[in-house]
């Protein structure tokens, strides 16, 4: 695939063949790029298999040495080697795709995660080019997240499914409808998959109930909300405040939460919550029935 068509932004886009080249010439980088693209390309298709976990990297530290010893400091340029990691075995991913019968513009966008991932590292880096999410896209690579409009699903067994909100404009209830009616088009998901989706869930921050108390009940969040309900036991999980100030304010602890520039209801939502010693925690729920 076309470099363009990965990267989203102008900045990354001009930006990234100069960090590519270095990091091909760099003796330490090299073989860590090399040997992390191997194991990418392995991941390629193993959709019944769980991959490391989203947060986790695609590989322990890289420098050896005796166990007493710190690990060095990560290398300057390693965040641009993983998003070369990924840019690199992309054309192979789509393959992956096309052998499913997945269509190109849901492949596209399902591999344009790369470039949301790099502009989601620039905002929270002060500019720099790179991801810092591998994890996080070994799970797309391997085949099991598909971008449908404005969410993405992901196979979790035959069957069962859970939706993820990319960063990517409003949550219009339009534009929701339109991803879960792709979802259930026959030939769609149960022709990549084996079997249509019969359960599907949701496992976000967004369905936090101490968010009706901050939005207006006529709130794209609240009605994305209202289209599930709890799952049998579900109760929240361990706080996630990072990943909300992460998600809402673009920017990683630690952070004077005190200096965040609340422009939105949301944002004074989160911030007062915060600063007030309560937290936010993602909730799992289902899918309600729809007529």
């Amino acid at each position: 695939m076309r470099l363009g068509d990965l990267l989203l932004t102008d900045e990354d886009r001009a930006e990234a063949p100069g960090a590519f080249a270095r990091i091909r010439r760099d003796p330490a980088l090299a073989p860590l790029v090399a040997e992390r693209i191997a194991r990418v390309r392995g991941w390629i298709g193993r959709v019944e298999e769980e991959p490391p976990p989203a947060r986790q990297p695609l590989d322990g530290p890289h420098t050896a040495g005796p166990r007493h010893r710190p690990p060095a400091p990560p290398h300057p340029e390693e965040p641009a080697a993983d998003a070369l990691v990924f840019a690199e075995t992309a054309e192979a991913a789509r393959a992956h795709h096309r052998r499913r019968g997945i269509p190109a513009r849901a492949s596209a966008d399902s591999l344009a995660e790369l470039g949301r991932q790099a502009r989601l590292y620039r905002r929270s880096s002060g500019g720099r080019f790179g991801i810092d999410t591998p994890g996080w896209l070994l799970r797309t690579w391997t085949g099991r997240i598909v971008t449908l409009g404005r969410l993405q699903a992901e196979h979790l067994s035959p069957g069962a499914v859970t939706l993820h909100i990319p960063e990517s404009g409003p949550l219009h209830p339009h534009a929701v409808d339109e991803s879960l009616a792709a979802l259930g088009e026959p030939g769609g998901w149960a022709r990549w998959f084996g079997e249509p989706p019969r359960r599907i869930e949701c496992h976000s921050w967004l369905l936090d109930p101490a968010l009706r108390e901050a939005l207006p009940a006529e709130s794209n969040i609240l009605r994305f909300q209202r289209r599930f309900e709890p799952a049998d036991g579900a109760g929240p999980d361990a706080p996630a405040d990072e990943d909300v100030v992460y998600f809402v304010f673009g920017v990683r602890p630690p952070v004077d939460l005190s200096t965040l520039p609340c422009r939105s209801r949301l944002q004074h939502a989160v911030v007062e919550r915060l600063l007030t010693g309560g937290h936010w925690h993602a909730r799992r729920g289902v899918l309600r029935d729809r007529p």
